[in-house]
């Protein structure tokens, strides 16, 4: 007998187990607080196991006890079984540890098991049940993106040839509006234990206009939920999206975005990401918008835009530029509250000239200024440099975080040597110092505010400084070398180490 023609099935999960043996460990008493045992399989399980076994109708509480534990066939059903093994003895039916279905005398007499062929057992609803894998995984690819008749096509073909793992490729002939083009890669593999197929990942390339891939990622596949293949595009050039992402069996809805300066061992990008209670308010970013940046929407469904941003789009629109209307895009920044506007070739247009701008007063007279700038270097601007998080300080942060609460990670002398002891004649605690480290935002005044901001060149953590105007909204700008002190010696400095400073009590903690 070949292993092939075994009957397998699901094993149990160590929660189903665990339910079905917590009664037998409990006294009496103690097993009449507990809820009622539902006898009840998981849909993907109950679809590998058996209608009939030996000609035996097996009921949905049989199943389940033929799953978890084992099935002891009742006398009426003992008596119109057709098996020939064990005629006259009782016998006990079980899933064993790789998954076979096993036939057992109840005598303990070193009597081996007998793993039971395909010709002993009966699915009544085994064709529809394969019907319904296809049609769950076609609804999987439909949600995704994948939903082109071709692409459905290819995986029934791929099915059909009892392919035990494959990959489809898929090329859409489109391009985005930054001229980039895709490749997305499906990935699907049988189960080891029933015919049953399983849509695993894909991974999406952007590639350039020169036909170059630019940067790939793979993103798992949960169920109907999860980052779709517009989604990753829009990932992989560097825009946000809102989407449920799984940790240790734990599903959370988040705005997120790649990190192209960190990745996993499996050569992903790690994710940036923004929980709920971080406060992205995307009604409140977009009237701002329309206030300090005179946007106007060429789409008046408010909620249809809000979705749109949320999934990482770039929103056609008008706004202001320097008084001037003028027509570009805008997308989602979730991490800073706000949008990003670009002009029509998708360049940034930056904060100072959204709206009505920093208009100059024309002089009466014409006057001509010449300047000798080996006089004045001193007076350009040379950004303050932070030290960066190593990755296990940056995971230690994000864990402390999301649980809110827990020690924030140590920081070493060098690191706080970088931050400065004074900003704008403004002594700055240590406490704010290690929160600008952290990546938090640190008030100087009502109006004033201190935070770093990776560039996207270089990635430094640079030092800006925002202040808050009653015309013109919220100013953005570098912190220059020049207004700032760095009063302590770093061999003066030792690591953070207090029990005090954690993310529950942390003031500036803001992600």
């Amino acid at each position: 007998m070949e292993e092939k023609n075994y009957v397998t099935i699901e094993k149990p999960t160590a929660q189903q187990i665990e339910r079905f043996e917590l009664p037998f460990r409990l006294t009496e008493e103690e097993r009449k607080l507990l809820d009622p045992l539902e006898k009840k399989l998981h849909e993907y399980q109950e679809k590998t196991v058996p209608d009939y076994i030996h000609g035996m109708k097996l009921s949905p509480e049989d199943k389940y006890l033929l799953v978890v534990d084992s099935f002891v066939p009742s006398d009426e059903q003992d008596a119109s079984s057709t098996r020939k093994q064990y005629p006259d003895a009782g016998v006990t039916y079980r899933v064993d540890d790789g998954g076979r279905l096993i036939l057992e005398s109840v005598k303990a007499d070193g009597t081996p098991a007998i793993p039971l062929n395909r010709n002993e057992v009966k699915f009544i609803n085994n064709q529809n049940v394969m019907e319904q894998n296809t049609k769950f995984i076609k609804d999987q690819l439909t949600y995704l993106g994948f939903g082109d008749k071709t692409i459905s096509d290819a995986f029934e073909k791929a099915v059909s040839q009892g392919n035990e793992r494959f990959t489809l490729t898929v090329r859409p002939e489109g391009e985005t509006l930054s001229g980039n083009k895709s490749k997305y890669e499906l990935s699907f593999n049988k189960s080891s234990q029933s015919d049953m197929y399983f849509f695993n990942n894909f991974k999406t390339t952007l590639i350039d206009k020169t036909d170059n891939p630019v940067r790939s990622q793979s993103f798992h596949v949960n169920s109907t939920k999860g980052v779709t293949a517009k989604e990753s595009v829009n990932l992989l050039e560097g825009r946000a999206v809102s989407t449920v992402l799984q940790y240790k069996d734990q599903e959370s809805k988040v705005f997120a975005k790649l990190n192209f300066d960190e990745t996993n061992k499996h050569g992903n990008y790690r994710y940036k990401t923004f929980n709920e209670n971080y406060g992205v308010d995307l009604k409140s970013i977009l009237s701002n918008a329309e206030k300090n940046a005179g946007l106007k929407l060429q789409n008046s469904d408010t909620d249809r835009i809000e979705k749109s941003l949320s999934k990482g789009n770039l929103i056609q629109s008008d706004f202001l530029v320097n008084g001037k209307e003028t027509k570009g895009y805008i997308a989602l920044d979730p991490e800073f509250k706000k949008l990003d506007f670009f002009d029509s070739d998708l360049k940034k247009v930056y904060f100072k000239q959204l709206g009505q701008g920093q208009p100059v007063e024309k002089e009466k007279n014409e006057v001509s200024i010449s300047i000798d700038n080996t006089k004045n270097q001193t007076a350009a601007v040379e950004p303050v440099v932070l030290a960066k998080l190593s990755e296990k300080q940056s995971d230690k942060l994000m864990k402390a975080y999301e649980s809110g609460e827990g020690k924030l990670p140590s920081l070493t002398p060098k690191q706080m040597a970088t931050v400065p002891t004074s900003v704008f004649g403004n002594e700055l605690s240590n406490e704010q110092r290690r929160d600008l480290l952290y990546g938090n935002k640190v008030k100087l005044d009502e109006r004033t505010s201190l935070e770093t901001i990776k560039t996207l060149k270089d990635g430094k953590n640079e030092l800006i400084v925002s202040r808050t105007k009653d015309d013109v909204g919220e100013e953005i700008s570098n912190v220059n070398k020049v207004d700032v002190k760095f009063d302590a010696p770093a061999k003066e400095l030792k690591p953070f180490e207090s029990a005090e400073q954690t993310a529950e009590n942390s003031k500036g903690l803001s992600r």
